[in-house]
């Protein structure tokens, strides 16, 4: 187990020096807040010295101030969420990395810096960590010049077009979607790795922008990988 630790700190590595290539700055959000960051109940409340006060559940308020700052902005820190499961999907903490920057065009572009880091993190792992993933017998993902992109909608019509299953009017991908549209994608592109976009307005938080060409839905993405969800964004 030794390994992972190594490859964990590898990863990250990787992800600072891509983004500070990329003229991004680093800076430290705040862990104990005073509101929840999504708003709902999932939120670990503790006291601070008799006010109540939140675990954080995501530093995305502080990226956003901090734009206006330096323009280009990356943090990494634990986050917590307080929802009750049994699955392997999620998790009530992890390590999150989070960035956030400004002058884009639209969501597009976020998606545009996502894959080019994820060539540069493949490439970096292999230099440093070969033989650590080896011992754990991984095998390079697929990552095309330019992962597949689908909206919410086509692919929950794929679905309900190969398998007869019709959640066209849901709101979100159910895990066994997430997990046909990977191997749709790995099938047709030769990919390990799909964008979904266009998430409804019901569906996002309320600082995700809208498309202006459909109102209902907003300029938002998720990107799956071998079945389940890795990153969310979208422009701001």
């Amino acid at each position: 187990y030794r390994a992972l630790f190594k490859i964990q700190a590898e990863i990250v590595r990787g992800f600072r020096d891509y983004l500070l290539q990329e003229r991004f700055t680093e800076f430290q959000a705040p862990k104990l807040v005073g509101g929840s960051t999504e708003g709902g109940a999932n939120v670990f409340k503790v006291d601070y010295f008799g006010t109540p006060a939140f675990l954080g559940q995501s530093p995305q308020f502080y990226k956003q101030i901090m734009v206006g700052i330096f323009e280009r902005v990356f943090t990494v820190g634990n986050v917590y969420r307080a929802e009750e499961h049994a699955t392997t999907r999620h998790l009530n903490e992890y390590t999150s990395l989070d960035l956030e920057f400004g002058m884009i065009t639209d969501h597009t572009d976020v998606m545009e810096l996502e894959t080019n880091f994820f060539k540069y993190l493949f490439n970096h792992l292999d230099k440093t960590v070969a033989q650590e993933l080896k011992l754990w017998k991984f095998n390079r993902p697929l990552l095309p010049e330019k992962i597949p992109v689908f909206k919410l909608r086509e692919v929950q019509e794929l679905v309900k077009k190969e398998t007869g299953v019709d959640h066209t009017k849901e709101p979100d991908l159910e895990p066994g979607e997430e997990k046909w549209i990977c191997e749709y994608a790995k099938k047709k592109f030769n990919s390990d790795f799909v964008f979904v976009t266009h998430y409804p307005t019901v569906k996002r938080p309320m600082y995700t922008y809208v498309d202006k060409d459909d109102q209902e839905f907003t300029k938002s993405f998720d990107l799956l990988f071998k079945g389940v969800e890795i990153t969310s964004g979208g422009q701001r």
